[in-house]
């Protein structure tokens, strides 16, 4: 029977019979799934079992893993009756065991891991590798086809799954949110994503809250609702809620009052868009044995199982396998006709991927650039409104392209791209001229749905990037952390394709906001990881931060931070100096700069750099006869380990640019610790002095008091360059006393002026 046959075949089942063979199918899977968790031998129980064909130790998470397969047989029946293309992210992180069942029975696992066939051998290498350190984790991970979402990510499920359905009409995914998951923050925040989707331009999200009644430590709250109190929340956040429980007829009646309110919506037959979603409520560790129901079936329903080997056979033999397998332990062939084919197949969703998304056209950077001989100051993000606007008209009709930006888009300096595209926003009644259906710039007041969009769209092949203010951006650092490790173990899954990066532009620095909005903490976040694919870009003016936008936009399966101001700044590059710089990471700067010289002045940032050059002409007015180099740090990963970063400076170039003979006065925008952890594996490093952000603030004095404040302005970096000329013998200190007494009298008297004195 060919596929289109066996499809069509599919399509004519009777209702009854599609009901039997998806419960014989979601026996099938808790069986695989009991059979990961306990046995090494004898699956198919074809002697009495016995303590040695149990494992040891017993990995992954029971509680959940019968509602997601539950959830997955009735969504296998689903596809085949309407051929419609269904994406899965599960948001119960400990649900591997379930989510690799239902991969191997679909086929889907064997294959990436060929070894993995539906049949006794196969089943065997399965529980082999569940839980195994060279195998499958039992958290949900990259490892397993169509993941896009790490088990460690607890909240960010479903607005992951609303970023992955955007400019993707065709598709439904299916985002199925936990007991646990349901009670955090940032899915609290991302149930308000519906009112993001256009009808005509995007695809669909069905939210499955599944709710059986605990999470690890006790009851969950949302189980403790009334059914009218469940209705009346999630309509009131717009939604058509459908409740349903553990009976097969239920969910199949209320999956084909879904599908019909969404071709509704997407015909534009119904006077209101309110996408459904299911409430599935069902009993914890369902269907397992004497824990059923309680918070105790959360993890191991069978804590000593080897002295309860009858009541595990008893648990097995309850689901009937000989009903379910052939001698050979295949699933039998009834059953596999309710299993999507080919590309259909939920596992197979990355797949189909890659023949749907368009390459992002970029514009030409040198036609954005400004002269800094003609422009010598202005407002270095103004640099790419323009640029990014054309990345938006370039692609308008490929729709590839998006910025996710936590209602900040106008106070962080972008505003300018409204002209070119709007907000997006689908409330009915809404006539603000910035929103439209169709916008292509997704604002919320919450980072993380922000980065749990960004996210979202990236795994699944388009382009963005998140504007925020800096003291924000440690609000999502947890989720950069999780992502990273996704993206870290994807680089070790040699099927996994390659995803466009993940940009973070950072504004409204600490220099230049108030002493609440001070916080550069998200460097130290970003850099302390040790992942060798995250770049930390300190644009120096307008043309560095064109450049590295540019790069960073083209880049792909990194961690991009770039951090600049929205000040008025001065222009030292021209482009094609910016794009050398940002290429390498690192420059010196000639113009600044001597020949064999006798103190380094480094920095990284635009207002560092400022500050550096600044004290370098106080410097050369004062003592004429000191040579100096000016070095300017635009990645500052390029300084850390070459062990780490693979890009890193060799420690011979390194030291060509940093003599240990010689001091370093390094001016760093954010926490000198950043700095230090990543030249701590550095040789003679000894020489450095590393200035930066001290936590000294003020909500409204000026932007140089505020480095006057923590140490880092003109003034004290030429008193600091003196002191270590005196160290390093190339002056005495009774030539420096007087100049150092004129700085410091320059900072008193500006000090009063600002203090009113």
């Amino acid at each position: 029977m060919t596929g289109d046959t066996l499809l069509h075949a599919k399509k004519y089942l009777s209702k009854s019979d599609q009901i039997d063979l998806i419960d014989k199918y979601w026996r099938a899977s808790n069986y695989i799934t009991v059979l990961q968790m306990y046995l090494k031998q004898n699956f198919f129980l074809k002697e009495k079992l016995k303590a040695e064909h149990l494992k040891e130790v017993v990995p992954g998470h029971w509680g959940t893993s019968p509602g997601i397969n539950f959830i997955y047989a009735h969504l296998n029946a689903f596809i085949c009756r309407y051929d419609v293309d269904v994406n899965l992210v599960v948001g119960p992180g400990h649900a591997a065991c379930a989510l690799l069942s239902n991969l191997f029975l679909e086929r889907s696992l064997q294959e990436y891991y060929p070894e993995l066939t539906v049949d006794e051998p196969g089943v065997g290498r399965l529980t082999y590798l569940f839980g195994h350190s060279q195998g499958f984790r039992t958290e949900v991970s990259p490892h397993l086809p169509g993941v896009i979402v790490d088990g460690g990510e607890l909240g960010y499920a479903l607005s992951v799954a609303y970023g992955s359905v955007l400019d993707r009409p065709e598709v439904i995914t299916v985002c199925i949110v936990g007991d646990g998951e349901a009670e955090t923050g940032p899915t609290a925040a991302a149930w308000q994503s519906n009112k993001y989707l256009d009808p005509e331009k995007s695809g669909v999200v069905l939210p499955i809250l599944h709710l059986n009644g605990y999470r690890m430590g006790g009851r969950s709250i949302l189980s403790t609702l009334t059914n009218e109190e469940l209705i009346s929340y999630f309509t009131g956040l717009g939604y058509l809620p459908l409740l349903v429980t553990g009976n097969h007829f239920e969910i199949y009646a209320a999956l084909e009052t879904a599908y019909m309110q969404i071709n509704g919506i997407k015909k534009k037959s119904l006077p209101d868009v309110r996408w459904p979603m299911l409430i599935l409520k069902t009993p914890k560790g369902w269907t397992g044995p004497f824990s059923e129901g309680r918070a105790s079936s959360h993890k191991n329903p069978v804590p000593a199982p080897c002295s309860s080997v009858e009541l595990l056979e008893n648990w097995l033999k309850s689901y009937n396998p000989v009903e379910l397998f052939d001698d050979n332990g295949s699933l039998s062939q009834a059953i596999r006709s309710i299993i999507p084919a080919g590309n259909k197949r939920i596992g197979q969703s990355l797949t189909r991927i890659k023949d749907s998304v368009k390459e992002l056209i970029f514009p030409s950077v040198k036609k954005h650039a400004i002269s800094p001989i003609e422009k010598k100051y202005m407002k270095n993000i103004e640099i790419i409104v323009p640029y990014l606007s054309e990345v938006f008209n370039l692609n308008e009709k490929n729709e590839n392209f998006r910025i996710m930006s936590p209602d900040e888009l106008v106070s962080n300096g972008l505003g300018g791209i409204l002209l070119h595209t709007k907000k997006a926003y689908n409330r009915i009644g809404l006539e603000e001229i910035d929103t439209a259906l169709n916008g292509r710039i997704m604002e919320i007041l919450s980072e993380h749905v922000c980065h749990g969009w960004l996210q979202g769209y990236l795994q699944t092949g388009r382009r963005g990037i998140l504007p925020t203010y800096e003291a924000f951006a440690p609000i999502f650092g947890s989720m950069m952390t999780q992502y990273a490790k996704f993206l870290s173990q994807s680089q070790n899954v040699s099927w996994r394709e390659s995803v466009p990066s993940i940009n973070y532009l950072l504004t409204s620095v600490c220099w230049a906001n108030t002493y609440s909005h001070q916080n550069p903490e998200f460097i130290n976040m970003a850099v302390g990881k040790n992942f060798s694919f995250v770049r930390c870009y300190f644009p120096s003016d307008a043309n560095t931060l064109l450049a590295c936008v540019d790069a960073c936009l083209k880049s792909d399966n990194r961690i991009n931070v770039i951090i600049s101001s929205k000040r008025e700044m001065p222009q030292w590059t021209t482009i094609e100096q910016a794009q050398a710089q940002v290429s390498k990471g690192i420059a010196e700067w000639s113009h600044f700069s001597d020949a064999h010289p006798d103190i380094i002045f480094a920095a990284a940032g635009d207002y560092p750099t400022r500050e550096c050059i600044e004290s370098i002409a106080l410097l050369k007015l004062m003592v004429p006869e000191i040579k100096v180099r000016f070095v300017s740090v635009i990645d500052i990963t390029v300084l850390g380990s070459p062990k780490i970063f693979g890009h890193a400076l060799a420690q011979e170039h390194f030291e060509t640019i940093f003599p240990s003979r010689l001091p370093v006065i390094f001016n760093f925008h954010g926490y000198p610790s950043a700095m230090k952890a990543l030249l701590f594996e550095r040789l003679h490093v000894t020489n450095f002095r590393i200035l930066g952000y001290q936590d000294e603030g003020d909500s409204s004095a000026p932007d140089f008091y505020k480095m006057i404040r923590n140490g880092v302005s003109r003034y004290q970096i030429a008193i600091l360059s003196l002191d270590m000329l005196v160290k390093y013998g190339k002056l005495k200190d009774v030539d420096v006393k007087s100049l150092k007494e004129q700085l410091r009298n320059e900072v008193s008297a500006y000090c009063l002026e600002i203090n009113g004195g």
